[in-house]
């Protein structure tokens, strides 16, 4: 899903869910299903299920799974096996503060690319620092924002990222100088340092994630069965059934952000089908 939208599903008759994907620097790749060494009874995976009453047994409350409806995808299995207890959130009010949090520490300015600075220290050939005008402190770029800005200027940065550092520096100095373009737009974050996290063209538009998880709030409340959407609980592969009806823990939860990305996965809860 591309970042910033929003989709909801509606099969025939099966579960409602959508889910918000918003890519950040640490890509993840999927894979094919959840390692066996996590517990049994797993986050809601990506699935569109048709959820059948569950008999009387080890998932008491919960409903059976028809595995032969909807489709499947790793995707959310990938998020719920590979994200840290920190970047798991227990409700979207919770998940809202942290994101808009970090859009308070960041600051976004347009300045001429030739009047950027690049640096590098004589005493760590490997790191590389940047001078913005309005910005007193050197700036560190990311592995994401120094891409960026090697395709601004028309550098390649898998060769200049393995050169050592000041001649990585001569290099890309000399494409800001020359670039036409002339303007860029640079994106950085403090946090115990300050972090060049994106360069843009003099245009781009950007969503915060904070504001995509607003958006969200305004349909889903807290996202825990406040509204007709939530958290949507576990499954147990043993018995292929589905309970909607456990408490949100860091375990349980499908509400994920890290200090550059944000996931969220929330099912329309049981009994609100219209």
């Amino acid at each position: 899903m591309r970042s910033g939208t929003l989709r909801q599903r509606l099969p025939g008759t099966g579960s409602r869910f959508f889910y918000v994907r918003r890519p950040g620097k640490r890509e993840r790749a999927a894979s094919p299903s959840v390692p066996n060494n996590r517990h049994q009874r797993r986050v809601f995976h990506d699935h569109s299920h048709h959820l059948l009453p569950a008999s009387r047994g080890a998932a008491s409350g919960g409903f059976r799974i028809d595995s032969s409806r909807g489709e499947r995808s790793t995707r959310v299995s990938s998020e719920w096996f590979s994200r840290p207890d920190d970047e798991r959130y227990l409700s979207l009010s919770d998940l809202h503060a942290a994101t808009l949090a970090r859009a308070e520490r960041a600051t976004a300015r347009t300045v001429e690319s030739r009047a950027i600075r690049v640096e590098a220290s004589r005493d760590n050939a490997e790191r590389l620092t940047l001078t913005v005008p309005g910005q007193h402190e050197p700036i560190a770029p990311t592995h994401w924002s120094f891409g960026q800005m090697c395709s601004l200027v028309g550098a390649p940065s898998s060769y200049l990222r393995n050169l050592p550092a000041p001649l990585a520096a001569i290099n890309l100095q000399h494409g800001l100088l020359s670039h036409r373009a002339e303007l860029v737009k640079t994106l950085e974050t403090e946090d115990g340092r300050v972090e060049l996290r994106a360069v843009t063209g003099p245009d781009y538009g950007r969503i915060l994630d904070h504001e995509l998880v607003g958006a969200v709030r305004k349909i889903a409340g807290d996202g825990m069965d406040d509204t007709n959407w939530k958290v949507p609980g576990v499954i147990d592969w043993a018995t292929m059934t589905h309970n909607p009806h456990v408490d949100i823990t860091k375990e349980t939860t499908t509400l994920y952000a890290s200090d550059r990305d944000v996931f969220l996965f929330l099912v329309r809860r049981i009994g609100a089908f219209h």
